[in-house]
C-alpha cells in the first residue's frame, strides 16, 4: 500500500513539475526573445525589487519591495499579457528583477533551478549555489542553480 501511494505521488509531481533541459530553456528564450526583452526592460525601469510569481495556471501575483515595504504591483496590460505568456505558455514559474538583472526561472523536479538571466549591464551573476552559467548572447545568460 505504501509503495502504491509513493507511485501516485511521483506521478502527480511529474504532472505538475517537469524537468526542463538546458536546450529547452534556451530554445524557449530564443523563440520568444521579444517577450523576454520587453518584460526585462519594463521591470528594470521600475523602482524597487519586482517579483512576479505564477499562483496557478491563470493567476499571477506581482509584488514590489521598496523602502522596506512590500506592495502589490499593477502592470500595464500589454506587458501583463507578455508576462502571462512567459509564465503560463512557456512554463516559467517566476520573474524577478534585482540588481539590474531580470531572472526568468523554471521549476523542475530535480535538484536544480534553471532559467534565463537578462543583465542590463552585461555583468555575470555571482549567486550562492550557482553551478552553471553560460552566455547566450550579450547581456543574456543561461543558469543552473541549486534549489534553495
Amino acid at each position: 500500500m505504501l509503495s502504491f501511494v509513493c507511485i501516485i505521488l511521483v506521478i502527480i509531481n511529474s504532472i505538475y513539475y517537469k524537468t526542463f533541459s538546458k536546450s529547452e530553456v534556451i530554445n524557449s528564450y530564443t523563440k520568444n526573445e521579444k517577450y523576454f526583452l520587453n518584460v526585462a526592460l519594463y521591470l528594470i525601469d521600475m523602482e524597487g525589487l519586482i517579483s512576479i510569481n505564477k499562483q496557478s495556471k491563470n493567476s499571477i501575483e506581482a509584488t514590489n519591495f521598496l523602502n522596506g515595504n512590500y506592495s502589490n504591483v499593477i502592470l500595464d496590460n500589454s506587458i501583463n499579457n507578455q508576462i502571462e505568456y512567459i509564465l503560463n505558455k512557456l512554463d516559467y514559474s517566476s520573474i524577478t528583477e534585482r540588481d539590474n538583472s531580470v531572472i526568468f526561472k523554471k521549476v523542475t523536479v530535480d535538484e536544480l533551478e534553471r532559467g534565463i538571466v537578462f543583465s542590463e549591464h552585461g555583468q555575470k551573476p555571482n549567486w550562492p549555489g550557482l553551478v552553471q552559467l553560460e552566455t547566450i548572447k550579450e547581456k543574456l545568460f543561461y543558469y543552473e542553480k541549486e534549489k534553495e
